[in-house]
């Protein structure tokens, strides 16, 4: 799996009118994999590539990929940017 970028982010910190976004991968019951926090830009690059180890051909036909775009905050939680889920059986 390669993250590559997003576009066009909304505003989500009022002070520097930017974000700080990084994306979560999950799938199954596996602890979610992350990129690093690409700070105060609206338009992050990561090209990161992530590796996800299958034990059980039957999850990628009834488990979804869910990759979800959240804006860091280091004193309140998280902030969820959006989210989209990939059918792996198609």
């Amino acid at each position: 799996i390669k993250v590559i970028r997003a576009r066009s982010l909304p505003v989500m910190d009022r002070q520097s009118s930017k974000a700080d976004a990084y994306v979560e991968i999950r799938f199954a019951n596996q602890y979610p994999l992350r990129t690093t926090i690409a700070r105060k830009t609206l338009d992050p690059v990561w090209n990161e590539s992530f590796r996800l180890e299958i034990n059980d051909d039957a999850f990628l036909q009834n488990e979804p990929l869910e990759f979800r775009l959240l804006d860091y905050d280091s004193i309140t939680a998280n902030d969820l940017i959006g989210s989209v889920y990939i059918d792996l059986n198609s």
